[in-house]
Formats: C-alpha cells, sequence, structure tokens
C-alpha cells in the first residue's frame, strides 16, 4: 500500500522540516518514507509489511495513493476491504443531507457572504500560480497562493507593481498578474 503526500513550504529548509514531522506521524502508524523529490516536494509512503491492519478511522487509510480512485472498481474495494462496507450508508446520509440542504433555503458560506458584501475592484489571476506576500516585495514571505481564473478583490494599489488584495487571501500580489474581471451577474 502506498501514498503520496505534497510537501508545502518556500524554502527547501522547511520542505525538510516538514517532511521530517510528517515522517515520525507516518511511522508511528505504520509507514515508512519509500521515496522523497525535493524539488517537487512530493513524498512517497509505504505501509511496512510487518504493521497490523489500518482501522476504518485511521487518518493515514485515506491519504491519497498513487492513482485516481476508479468508480467500476467501487465494488471490488469493497469485497477487499469488508471493513468499508458501510461506507455505501454513510454516502446515502451524505446524499440525503445534500439533498435536504438543496430543498431548504439557501445559505451562502461564510466566504462568498464577505464576497458579496464587499463591493470594490474584483480581479482575475493570468498566472497559473501566483503568491501572495506578507508585504509588497518579491523577497517577502509567501502567505498563500492564487490560482489561474480565480477572482481577488484589490483592497488598494501600492504602486505600478504591488496590489494590496483581500478576499479569497490577504496579502499582496504582483499587479501584472491580474486583470480587470466582468461584473458579476446580478441575481
Amino acid at each position: 500500500m502506498i501514498r503520496i503526500l505534497n510537501i508545502r513550504g518556500s524554502t527547501p529548509q522547511d520542505r525538510r522540516e516538514r517532511l521530517q514531522r510528517v515522517q515520525d506521524w507516518m511511522a508511528g502508524r505504520g509507514w515508512r518514507l519509500a521515496d522523497y523529490a525535493e524539488e517537487a516536494g512530493s513524498a512517497m509512503f509505504e505501509r511496512e509489511p510487518a504493521a497490523p491492519p489500518l482501522g476504518l478511522f485511521d487518518g493515514t487509510r485515506w491519504l491519497p495513493g498513487p492513482e485516481p480512485w476508479k468508480p467500476r472498481e467501487w465494488w471490488a474495494t469493497l469485497r477487499a476491504e469488508p471493513r468499508l462496507a458501510a461506507l455505501p450508508a454513510a454516502l446515502l446520509i451524505v446524499a440525503a443531507v445534500g439533498l435536504l440542504s438543496a430543498l431548504g433555503p439557501s445559505v451562502p458560506a461564510p466566504w462568498e457572504q464577505a464576497a458579496q458584501e464587499q463591493q470594490g475592484d474584483w480581479r482575475v489571476v493570468t498566472a497559473s500560480q501566483l503568491n501572495v506576500r506578507e508585504s509588497p516585495s518579491p523577497r517577502a514571505q509567501v502567505v498563500g497562493v492564487l490560482f489561474q481564473h480565480q477572482r481577488v478583490l484589490v483592497e488598494g494599489v501600492v504602486d505600478a507593481e504591488w496590489v494590496k488584495v483581500g478576499l479569497p487571501e490577504r496579502g499582496y500580489v504582483a499587479s501584472g498578474y491580474l486583470r480587470q474581471a466582468e461584473a458579476p451577474p446580478e441575481e
């Protein structure tokens, strides 16, 4: 059994420290580090052969594996792991709750509500990934990441190169990687 984890960090030293903490946590649950690609921050853990079987609620059971889950193998998975037989009942409960929430009054998520309340300069990210920084400097600490086509609320312009953003992340981004967003449709 294999699990793959992405170790995040702004520097290789940060990633090595986080990898050590994750490695200690996984070792206590019967996993060992099989491979680590430092430049990508990708760690592959392998289950120790002598480790006891995973419990149904073991946190490492639900970590991502090397291949995506394939729906056509769903029942084969249930036959191989009888402890997962309770999963279809849990899925029915989740579906029922989703149906009830769809039929009930629509309550926006806190982020959506805050976004609706904020009237301002909305822009769209044009880069595949855009770092949100603590201060308007390329050497400042990265506090978040925005992705291409994501909408952001610009709270203010610092100078020709930097703007302050407030939603969904709070910090500073390079203004050259943003374009004006179209007005959201009125409901």
